[in-house]
């Protein structure tokens, strides 16, 4: 267990005098042992030398697990050999929750007890009850009624739950553009993800990527017409390793006219000003050559893609061997696409 900080008697009787503490009392000192994803944290503190994982005021972000209770502290004069403190804490606007606390053990004659051991059992709070988004934990604890659940001496932090996957509907095209609001985990789904890794006055060139990939990412999908898939949605995610041209519009994003380029029927053309749907992606019509119209979507010649990955326009399109002679049935290797190198495996 950490060792949280070592206090002559001497210092601990002039805290708890100044603090209007007799030497028969306990009082909470922060170290509150919550645990948020594996990892436990004080609430505040009342001594300067507690601050390491402070959990007051923490945006933890996503989380997958929170459990109360563990190491804790408090004050106490030689005289007391035990009790227990009430750890109380509710979830938003929720009802008060509370949890008793038993300290047993002085630490180096220290005037502190320390709770633990066997008796103890902490509290695991059932998450996938919470509804998807941000949420408000507050944590106070009471020693001779020092605090309670109205107390603006309470302890609050955040924390966001994230929806198990997230549905991803392939347009009828066979391909259309995406973005999401969460890391997204693609590597197992039938959906290809594609970044648009540079462009010309012609040409918008996919790079596949297959990795866990951040939110706020925008995206070419790729897949059966009109098929639907929950993608994993994960707490973490991978480094895009290629430059992506396109911008996510997680949010319904306006635009001013020939500010951007959408996808539509297979090619990227300007937009109108208006706005883009929520969860799309789009191009700056800044990143495009000036004298580009259209865009068609040709593949790197490092892009992987299998028969049943390919979507039902890429298919009629014609193929070429690279001796130049036209394939009906291509299968697996290299062959000319619009101009553009594509290796199916």
């Amino acid at each position: 267990m950490k060792k949280l900080f070592t206090l002559t008697r001497v210092t601990l009787t002039l805290l708890l005098f100044m603090a209007g503490f007799n030497q028969a009392s306990a009082r909470w000192v922060g170290n509150s042992a919550i645990y948020v994803n594996g990892t436990w944290y004080y609430c505040a503190n009342d001594l300067g030398d507690l601050t390491d994982e402070a959990f007051q005021g923490q945006d933890f972000g996503p989380i997958t697990s929170l459990t109360l209770g563990g190491q804790s502290e408090v004050y106490t004069g030689n005289d007391w050999t035990g009790g227990t403190m009430t750890m109380g804490y509710k979830i938003d606007g929720g009802s008060d929750q509370t949890l008793t606390l038993t300290y047993f053990e002085f630490i180096n004659n220290n005037n502190i007890l320390r709770s633990g051991g066997s008796t103890f059992s902490p509290e695991t709070i059932d998450i996938s009850k919470l509804s998807v988004g941000s949420h408000t934990i507050s944590v106070w604890f009471v020693s001779e009624g020092e605090y309670d659940s109205q107390s603006g001496n309470n302890y609050v932090a955040t924390f966001t739950i994230l929806p198990a996957t997230q549905t991803i509907t392939v347009p009828s095209s066979g391909k259309g553009t995406y973005s999401s609001a969460f890391n997204l985990d693609f590597s197992s789904s039938s959906i290809s993800a594609y970044v648009v890794s540079s462009l010309t006055n012609t040409a918008a060139t996919l790079t596949k990527v297959q990795q866990k990939i951040p939110a706020g990412t925008g995206l070419i999908i790729m897949g059966a017409a009109s098929a639907s898939e929950g993608i994993s949605v994960v707490t973490s995610a991978d480094a895009i390793a290629t430059t992506n041209k396109l911008q996510a519009s997680v949010t319904a994003t306006t635009v001013a006219a020939d500010y951007a380029y959408v996808l539509s029927n297979g090619e990227f053309h300007p937009a109108n000003a208006g706005t883009i749907p929520a969860n799309r992606a789009y191009l700056l019509k800044s990143d495009i050559p000036a004298n580009a119209r259209s865009l068609n979507l040709v593949f790197d010649e490092t892009t992987g893609i299998s028969t049943t990955q390919m979507a039902n326009d890429l298919l009629s399109k014609d193929f070429f061997n690279l001796a130049g002679q036209r394939v009906a049935q291509p299968t697996k290797g290299f062959y000319i696409v619009n101009g553009k190198k594509v290796i199916i495996k």
